[in-house]
């Protein structure tokens, strides 16, 4: 498979788009949290799905592709 990198543009894009994820999975985290117990399967969830956007932020961090949200601006 062919891979090409990605153009100044995208990757400015990409920063935007996923400072925007970052911030709202935080949201939904609090407002989860409010709701349930930290043990219950939807606290988990929200954990778990801001974890697994750090580490999609950090891999592309490793390949070079995107900066953190955070450090993008």
């Amino acid at each position: 498979m062919t891979h090409y990198p990605m153009t100044e543009d995208q990757r400015r894009a990409l920063r935007r788009d996923l400072g925007l994820v970052v911030k709202l999975l935080g949201d939904v985290a609090i407002l989860v949290r409010a709701c349930y117990d930290e043990t219950d399967a939807p606290a988990w969830r929200a954990g778990e799905a801001e974890g697994a956007v750090q580490r999609l932020i950090w891999a592309l961090e490793r390949q070079g592709q995107a900066a953190s949200p955070g450090r993008a601006h």
